[in-house]
C-alpha cells in the first residue's frame, strides 16, 4: 500500500455538529459534440462556461432557500467523451489548498485558472460552500516517478471545494476509475481529503471511490468524518446497482450523512442524486430520459455521532447449517453480466437458502401482500472484475423476475407491488465492506425509496431485517465489497471477470427496455 496523503484544511476550531440546510444539483451535462476533436483553451473554457453558469445559478437559488453548501456532479463541467489528448484545454493546474487562495480575489496568482475563478467568485457572490468536479493536470517526470504516465503529465479526476468567501479549502483526487483511463490517471496515492465548515466536517469522495475501503471506509473511521459529500456520473442498473441504494447503504452501513450529486444524461443511463442521513432521505427520480436538472434541498444534522445502541439481531446459524438445507437452485446472469445461482421465494411464507460458491444467503419471509404475477427470488452472486474497474464483489439479494419464467430473473425490473410484511436476509460472505439496501418503489414516475429507517441492520452478522415495510419492494440486498479490491492484490481465482463490451452491450439492452416503458407513460 502506498502511503496516505492526508489533507485537512481547517478554517476555524472543531465545532459540534448543528442542523443545517445542504444541496445537491442533478445537472442535465452539456458535452461537446465534437470532443474527439481538439479544442483551444478559449474555446474549452467557453464551452465549459455553459456548464459553469449553471451551477452559478443553482448556487444563487440554493443560497437563497438557506442552504449553506451545494454540491454538482462528476464531469458536471468537462462533459463526457473526451480523449486524453482532447481533454488538455479542459485541465487547469488545481494548486495545493494550504496556499491560501481565493481565485475570485486574486485571479492573476496562477495562470490558466478560469474554471477555478469562476467557482470561486460563485461561492463569494452567493455566500455558499460550492463542491464541484474537474480536471487538474500535474507534470510529472517518467525517468524519476515509477507512476508518472508516459506523455509525463498526471491528468486526475478532481474534487474542489471552495468556501463560502470563495477560498478553495480542499482538492482531491479521484483513486478508483472506472473505464476513464486513459483519460484520467488514478490519485498514486490514498488521498484522504476533509474539511471543516462553521456548521462542521466534510469528507469528499468521487463516485467508484465509495464502494473501497480506501479512502472511503478510512475517512469515516480513522478520520472522524461523519458526513461523506459525493460527486458521481453512476448509470442506473434495475434493479441494483443503483446509485441512490450505494449512497443510501453507505449512509446506514456507517450511521453518516452522505452527500450525493450525480449527473443526469441520458445516453449513458445515469441519474439519482439524494441526501441521505440516519433520520431522513431524500432523492431524485432516476428517470435519466428527463431532459430537467433537478435541485434538491435538505436539513440535515452535521453530528450523527449518536448513541444508538448497535442491532444485535439472531442468526440462522453457521454456513454449514445454511448448506444443508439449500432449496431448489438454478442458475442465471444478472443483466449487467454477473453469474448468479437462485432460488424461489414459493407461497406466502417461507424460508429459502442457496449457494454461490463460497457465499451462501438465507431468507426467512412473509408478504403482507403478493401479486400473482410476481415470482420472487433469493439469489446469490461473487463477482470479480478488473475492467472497467478494479473490484470484487458479493451479494445476496432479494428482487422479482420480470415475468414468471425462470430465466427471466435476472433481468431488468423497474417497478412491483408485492409488499412483505417481514423479512429476515443474512450473507454469508467473505471479509469486506458490507453494505445493506431496501428499496421500494413509488409509482410509474422512476421515484424510489430507499427505506433506511425502516430495516435493522447488523453488520458483524450480515443481516437485515424488517417487519415495518409498507411499500412495494423492488430490492433488498446485502452487498460486499471485498478488501482484495485494491488495485495491488490478487483477483480471486474463483470469480468470473466481465469485459467492457459485455458491460456496454448489457447497459444498451437495459436502456432500451427503460426507453420503451418510459415512452409510453
Amino acid at each position: 500500500m502506498l502511503k496516505g496523503v492526508v489533507y485537512t484544511l481547517a478554517t476555524i476550531s472543531m465545532v459540534m455538529g448543528v442542523r443545517v440546510k445542504v444541496a445537491v444539483y442533478e445537472h442535465v451535462v452539456k458535452s461537446p459534440v465534437n470532443a474527439s476533436e481538439y479544442f483551444t483553451r478559449h474555446e474549452a473554457f467557453s464551452f465549459m462556461l455553459t456548464n459553469l453558469q449553471v451551477l452559478a445559478r443553482e448556487a444563487r437559488t440554493s443560497a437563497h432557500q438557506g442552504a449553506r453548501l451545494i454540491v454538482f456532479p462528476e464531469y458536471g463541467i468537462t462533459g463526457f467523451d473526451h480523449s486524453r489528448d482532447t481533454m488538455q484545454p479542459f485541465l487547469e493546474d488545481v494548486p495545493d489548498p494550504a496556499v491560501a487562495w481565493n481565485p475570485c480575489e486574486d485571479p492573476e496568482r496562477f495562470a490558466h485558472t478560469s474554471v477555478l475563478r469562476y467557482i470561486s467568485c460563485a461561492a463569494k457572490n452567493s455566500s455558499i460552500y460550492i463542491i464541484a468536479n474537474m480536471g487538474d493536470v500535474k507534470q510529472c517526470d517518467v525517468h524519476k516517478e515509477k507512476s508518472c504516465p508516459s506523455d509525463g503529465r498526471y491528468q486526475f479526476n478532481t474534487n474542489v471545494v471552495f468556501s463560502a468567501t470563495g477560498n478553495l479549502v480542499a482538492r482531491y483526487h479521484k483513486r478508483h476509475m472506472y473505464d476513464e483511463t486513459p483519460l484520467f490517471d488514478p490519485s498514486p496515492t490514498d488521498e484522504y481529503v476533509t474539511f471543516e465548515t462553521p456548521f462542521g466536517k466534510f469528507g469528499t469522495v468521487v463516485c467508484f471511490d465509495l464502494l473501497h475501503y480506501y479512502p472511503t471506509q478510512e475517512l469515516i473511521l480513522k478520520h472522524g468524518v461523519r458526513n461523506i459529500i459525493v460527486t458521481s456520473a453512476w448509470n442506473v442498473f434495475y434493479p441494483f446497482v443503483t446509485p441512490l441504494q450505494m449512497y443510501a447503504g453507505l449512509s446506514k452501513r456507517n450511521h453518516v450523512t452522505v452527500i450525493a450529486a450525480n449527473i443526469r444524461n441520458h445516453e449513458y443511463g445515469m441519474a439519482g442524486s439524494g441526501i441521505f442521513s440516519p433520520e431522513s432521505e431524500t432523492s431524485t427520480s432516476t428517470d435519466f430520459m428527463s431532459s430537467q436538472g433537478a435541485l434538491l434541498i435538505s436539513e440535515v444534522n452535521t453530528d450523527t455521532t449518536t448513541n444508538d445502541v448497535l442491532e444485535d439481531l439472531k442468526s440462522f446459524g453457521p454456513i454449514s447449517k445454511i448448506r444443508s438445507n439449500l432449496n431448489e437452485s438454478y442458475t442465471d446472469t444478472y443483466d449487467y453480466g454477473m453469474n448468479m445461482t437462485f432460488a424461489v421465494l414459493e407461497g406466502q411464507s417461507g424460508f429459502v437458502a442457496t449457494c454461490f460458491d463460497n457465499v451462501c444467503c438465507a431468507v426467512q419471509f412473509q408478504f403482507r401482500e403478493r401479486a400473482i404475477d410476481e415470482m420472487y427470488i433469493l439469489s446469490a452472486s461473487d463477482f470479480a472484475n478488473d475492467y472497467p474497474g478494479i473490484i470484487h464483489l458479493q451479494f445476496c439479494a432479494i428482487h422479482r423476475c420480470s415475468s414468471q419464467q425462470l430465466d427471466s430473473c435476472g433481468e431488468a425490473v423497474f417497478d412491483t407491488s408485492s409488499i412483505f410484511s417481514f423479512l429476515k436476509l443474512q450473507a454469508y460472505f467473505d471479509p469486506g465492506v458490507l453494505f445493506p439496501f431496501a428499496s421500494s418503489s413509488a409509482s410509474d414516475n422512476f421515484q424510489f425509496y430507499m427505506e433506511q429507517e425502516k430495516y435493522s441492520f447488523d453488520e458483524k452478522a450480515a443481516i437485515l431485517q424488517s417487519s415495518s415495510f409498507d411499500r412495494p419492494m423492488l430490492a433488498v440486498v446485502l452487498f460486499n465489497s471485498l478488501y482484495e479490491d485494491e488495485p495491488h492484490m490478487g483477483m480471486s481465482s474463483r470469480a468470473n471477470s466481465v469485459t467492457a463490451h459485455l458491460l456496454i452491450q448489457v447497459f444498451v439492452f437495459i436502456s432500451q427496455k427503460f426507453i420503451l416503458k418510459w415512452s409510453v407513460h
